[in-house]
């Protein structure tokens, strides 16, 4: 498996420690292939036939205990005693105990050197043993457990995700604002924290106030009804029940909403092509299109005055006789045709027309004159009459639509046209 980087300075550092540790030996003078301590000499005893107990003198004049047989013990030749056994490596050199790459003493090694599996080692990251200036060191080189590769103990903004632990770990990087919180957590939209790709976040779960549960600035057509909007649909139809504008669609808005209304002109005309309920003009509707119909009274009836095509047509009012009117004597006005008519059947005498026939209109009228009934058979244009008032004194010197005197029988009908 390949080293960590810090794994090869600890390799480095310690090897440079292991190479101080022998140029100080070397500076005592201590030949490192040679052994020159006290060596224990094992001596025969000689002890005299004595009782149990009973301290002998050996053959070289050294005393010593004995246990009731006559045996050997191990005596020093002028030299200190010693607990240590010399050894040698695998190459056949003199290995100190508790030296570099030499076997442990009782557990314990020199300075910069720990016992590992019975040998002294010098210190490494990822032995598995926590020595100077490490935290923790469980062995391996895996950085996304509790302690690092480097030996350190692993802890949130170290730029190591610790498995289990950690969602995200950047390093100084972290942030509440970055993607990774200062707590190793991934940002996300409603924790209080506006993150990336966020325009807000209020940390709560109301999506109709001043920041939204996808944390967006709320806006019409993001699909919530804010304050201030009748309807949010999020979509961009203005056909349908709630326009783009987050109003509520309605006749009269300009917005033809489908399959609700035929039309939308937003006027409040009732003459156009469109009327003030949404509906297209036509004929038979109650409106007078301006420039297509001439009438429009909102019923079947052809005798109306207004025919079923929308077309002006004359409606006869009535009809009266010329000698039905004042008599001549008394000096009455003179009346057209159409004059008569407005008096007798009331209104205007500019909203009727004449004929001297039932059933059409033809624009003329029968008249008396003063003195004369050639227009008694012989008619006159309905807007016809001479003088203002009747009873002028000489003949032909008046005519009238409406005067008892010559005329015994002349019809004249009215029409409204």
């Amino acid at each position: 498996m390949p080293l960590s980087s810090g794994h090869m300075a600890s390799i480095v550092a310690r090897v440079t420690l292991l190479g101080g540790l022998l140029l100080a030996a070397c500076s005592t003078g201590q030949d490192l292939e040679s052994d020159t301590r006290p060596t224990p000499t094992t001596v025969p005893i000689t002890t005299s036939a004595t009782d149990s107990g009973e301290t002998g003198t050996s053959t070289t004049g050294v005393d010593s205990s004995s246990s009731g047989d006559t045996g050997t013990t191990e005596v020093l030749t002028g030299e200190p005693e010693t607990t240590s056994t010399k050894m040698t490596d695998a190459t056949g050199e003199v290995c100190e105990p508790g030296a570099a790459f030499c076997m442990c003493m009782d557990g314990v090694c020199s300075a910069g050197l720990s016992c590992i599996d019975a040998l002294c080692q010098p210190y490494l990251c990822g032995n598995g043993v926590v020595e100077t200036l490490e935290a923790c060191d469980d062995g391996n080189d895996i950085d996304t457990d509790e302690c690092t590769s480097e030996c350190v103990q692993a802890v949130c903004g170290d730029g190591l995700v610790r498995e289990g632990v950690e969602a995200c770990d950047l390093g100084v990087a972290n942030s509440n604002t970055a993607a990774c919180k200062a707590n190793c957590a991934l940002q996300l939209c409603g924790d209080g924290f506006v993150g990336p790709g966020e325009a807000c976040d209020d940390g709560n779960a109301i999506e109709d106030d001043a920041c939204t549960n996808s944390c967006a600035q709320p806006s019409c057509g993001d699909g919530v009804v804010q304050m201030g909007e009748a309807c949010d649909d999020g979509n961009a139809e203005d056909v349908d029940a709630c326009l783009n504008s987050c109003v509520v669609a309605g006749c009269g808005d300009g917005v033809v909403q489908a399959g609700v209304e035929e039309c939308d002109d937003g006027n409040p005309s009732n003459a156009d092509a469109c009327l003030t309920t949404c509906t297209t003009a036509k004929c038979g509707d109650g409106q007078v299109q301006a420039g297509v119909e001439q009438c429009d009274d909102g019923n079947a009836n052809q005798a109306d005055g207004c025919d079923n095509g929308c077309t002006k047509v004359a409606q006869l009012v009535g009809s009266y006789n010329v000698h039905s009117g004042p008599a001549w004597g008394s000096n009455p006005p003179t009346y057209t045709c159409k004059e008569a008519c407005a008096k007798l059947y009331g209104g205007l005498a500019k909203d009727y027309a004449c004929s001297t026939v039932n059933g059409q209109v033809n624009g003329q009228a029968f008249l008396s004159g003063y003195g004369d009934s050639k227009y008694c058979k012989t008619p006159q244009d309905d807007d016809f009459k001479v003088n203002k008032f009747y009873n002028c004194g000489n003949f032909g010197c008046s005519y009238s639509a409406f005067v008892a005197d010559n005329c015994g029988s002349s019809i004249n009908y009215c029409w409204k046209p």
